[in-house]
């Protein structure tokens, strides 16, 4: 899932929706930003910005 942003409540970056049949649901979401394994180039963040702005 990509990250998406809230003008109120910032951005997540990562989202868990369980769905349990037969009319109930849980979203669980993340703000902080993730431990990277590669961390993004700066250049990253305001290329983001700037398809996703807030």
């Amino acid at each position: 899932m990509r990250a998406c942003t809230a003008t109120a409540g910032g951005t997540w970056f990562n989202a868990r929706y369980q769905l349990d049949r037969p009319s109930s649901y849980n979203l669980e979401y993340d703000r902080d930003e993730p431990q990277w394994d590669n961390p993004p180039p700066p250049p990253a963040y305001p290329d983001e910005l700037q398809m996703f702005p807030p």
